[in-house]
C-alpha cells in the first residue's frame, strides 16, 4: 500500500558562491524520504536549474515549501527568485536552526547534512512564510548598514590614530594619511545621513510616525530609522515578545539543579538595533524623567549600574514599536496617569 505524502520541502544550505539543496517529503505515518539532493551555484543559472529539476518531480496538490536559513544576505536572491514564482518560502533565523540541529544530537556537520536537517525541520515544524521586504525599507536598511560599517571604521581608525600620536616618535606621514581617511569617512557618513533624512521626509505617512516617536527624550531620528529599517517597519513582528527576541534583548536564564547562574540577555538577534539603542538608552536614563525613574529603580538592584541600561534600551524599543503600530502620540507620564485613573 502506497503511503500518502502530506508535505514536501526543499531546503537550502547557502554560502556566498554555492548552495546545497535537499528535496524531501513526509507521509501520514511521519516517515521522511529524501527525493533529491545536490549542489549548485548561488546565481540565477543555478536557481533556474534546480527549480526546473524540482518542478519535474514535485507532487501536485501537495504543499511544497522552500526553506532556507537567514545567512547574512546570501539567501536573498534565491528567496526573491522563488517568491517571483509564487512559491511558499520560509526563511529561518540562524538561532532557531542551531537549536533544532542541537536537539537532534548530530555530531557531523557538512553543507549536505545541514541541508538535509533543514529539510527535516521544514517537514516537522510549521514555519512562518517569508514576506519580501518593502523596496523602500530595503533601501533604508542598506543605507543604515553602510553608515553603521563606516562608524565602526571611524572608531577603529580614531583608536589607531590616538595610539600612533602617543607612540615614540610618531611618523607624521602615517598620521597625515589617517587624518585624510577620517575626513573621507566623516564626509560619507554625513552624505548617508542626508540621504536617509531625505528618503523619510519624502514619505509623509512614515515621516509623521517618526516625528511622533522622536518626541521621546533620548531618541533621535537616525536611531528610529535604524530600528524601523532593520525590522522592515515591523512587518513580520506580531508582538512585543517576538520583537525583543528578534533584537536579542530577551533574558536568558542559566539555572540547573542547585547551580544558579546569572540572568543575561541572549544577544541572539539583530546586533545593529542593539548597537543603535545603546547610547540613546544612556541619554534617556539621564534626561528622560520617566525612564530616569525606571533606570534608577533597576540600578538600585544591580551590582553594576551599567546593567540597568539594557532594560532602558528594551523599554525604548517597545515604545518605538507601540507608537509605530498604534499611530498614537507619545505621553511622557502615561504610567503615572494610568495609576491615577485606577485610584480615581
Amino acid at each position: 500500500m502506497k503511503k500518502e505524502v502530506i508535505k514536501q520541502v526543499v531546503a537550502f544550505d547557502i554560502s556566498a558562491r554555492s548552495f546545497n539543496f535537499c528535496y524531501s517529503e513526509i507521509t501520514m505515518e511521519q516517515e521522511i524520504k529524501i527525493k533529491q539532493s545536490g549542489k549548485s551555484e548561488n546565481n540565477l543559472k543555478g536557481f533556474t536549474q534546480v527549480y526546473e529539476r524540482i518542478s519535474k518531480n514535485r507532487l501536485p496538490d501537495i504543499p511544497l515549501y522552500f526553506v532556507m536559513e537567514a545567512t547574512g544576505v546570501y539567501y536573498e536572491e534565491l528567496a526573491f527568485f522563488l517568491k517571483d514564482k509564487n512559491e511558499h518560502v520560509c526563511v529561518v533565523l540562524a538561532n532557531k536552526c542551531k537549536q533544532y540541529f542541537k536537539s537532534l544530537n548530530i555530531k557531523s556537520k557538512t553543507d549536505k547534512i545541514d541541508a538535509q536537517i533543514l529539510a527535516q525541520m521544514g517537514l516537522e515544524r510549521r514555519l512562518n512564510e517569508w514576506q519580501a521586504p518593502d523596496p523602500f525599507m530595503r533601501n533604508l536598511k542598506q543605507l543604515v548598514r553602510e553608515r553603521h560599517a563606516l562608524i565602526e571604521d571611524q572608531t577603529r581608525l580614531l583608536s589607531q590614530q590616538h595610539a600612533t600620536q602617543f607612540s615614540y616618535r610618531p611618523n607624521t606621514a602615517v598620521l597625515s594619511r589617517m587624518n585624510r581617511r577620517l575626513i573621507v569617512i566623516q564626509e560619507q557618513i554625513m552624505e548617508i545621513e542626508t540621504q536617509l533624512k531625505t528618503l523619510v521626509v519624502n514619505q509623509p505617512e512614515i515621516y509623521e510616525k517618526i516625528l511622533r516617536i522622536e518626541k521621546i527624550k533620548g531618541l533621535g531620528l537616525l536611531t528610529i530609522i535604524t530600528v524601523i529599517a532593520e525590522t522592515d517597519g515591523f512587518s513580520q513582528i506580531k508582538n512585543i515578545r517576538q520583537l525583543v527576541s528578534f533584537v536579542g534583548l530577551d533574558v536568558k536564564l542559566n539555572d540547573s539543579g542547585q547551580f544558579k547562574g546569572k540572568a543575561t540577555i541572549s544577544k541572539r538577534g539583530n546586533s545593529h538595533i542593539r548597537s543603535a539603542l545603546y547610547m540613546p538608552a544612556i541619554t534617556a536614563s539621564v534626561y528622560n524623567p520617566t525612564l530616569k525613574q525606571f533606570y534608577t529603580r533597576i540600578a538600585e538592584r544591580k551590582i553594576k549600574k551599567k546593567m540597568a541600561i539594557i532594560p532602558v534600551a528594551r523599554k525604548l524599543l517597545v515604545l518605538i514599536y507601540t507608537l509605530w503600530k498604534n499611530g498614537q502620540e507619545y505621553i511622557p507620564d502615561y504610567e503615572s496617569r494610568k495609576a491615577e485613573m485606577v485610584i480615581g
